[in-house]
């Protein structure tokens, strides 16, 4: 796998930035943005134009704005724009917790990750799954070369990440209203590109 640093350092970003906003930037926007900042320039160059954008577009933007662009995105009120769960995207009934829902969390399962039934949110949601690439990265980076962690994560994101990941990033940044959140699709979009 290419660039795992930076596939490693993107994955946890991209997971963090699809949290409702007021979860994200709780304890200060400077500290999270020049805490990526170093981190983008360190491991990931490819991203730090975007990365650049995505930090003006917050301060462009007011905090209520972004909460409500990320709600209309990935909540509703009625019909969600952009869908951040897979299911939605790889099955033909669009349902949300589908028959692909229950094959990533035997995935994860399979590779120790313990999923609870009390969780706020479905196991093929863009961030858990953003988290748990992140996970295989990491454990791949520190177990060494172990076959079984790197065919485990192709088989994830070949078959259920980077079909559904990148319909979604196309979706967002079609349909969202802030610069903010374009710029977060395209950061999907391109690491989408970079994990193929």
């Amino acid at each position: 796998m290419k660039d795992i640093d930076c596939l490693t350092e993107a994955s946890h970003l991209l997971s963090v930035l699809f949290y409702e906003p007021s979860e994200v930037f709780v304890d200060g926007n400077e500290e999270f943005f020049n805490e990526y900042e170093n981190i983008v320039k360190t491991y990931c160059p490819e991203f730090n134009g975007l990365f650049k954008r995505l930090r003006n577009s917050f301060y462009d933007e007011t905090f209520e704005n972004l909460r409500v662009d990320h709600a209309a995105l990935f909540f509703g009120p009625f019909k969600k724009l952009a869908y951040p769960y897979g299911s939605v995207y790889l099955e033909s009934e669009r349902l949300i917790n589908g028959v692909t829902t229950k094959e990533v969390e035997k995935i994860y399962l399979k590779a120790g990750v313990e999923v609870y039934e009390d969780q706020k949110t479905v196991p093929d949601h863009i961030a858990i799954e953003l988290e748990f690439i992140h996970f295989m990265l990491v454990k791949i980076q520190t177990e060494g070369d172990v076959q079984e962690n790197k065919e485990l994560l192709d088989t994830f994101v070949n078959n259920y990440f980077t079909p559904f990941a990148d319909k979604l990033a196309q979706d967002i940044i079609e349909k969202a209203e802030t610069e903010f959140y374009k710029t977060v699709g395209e950061m999907l979009k391109l690491f989408v590109e970079r994990i193929k």
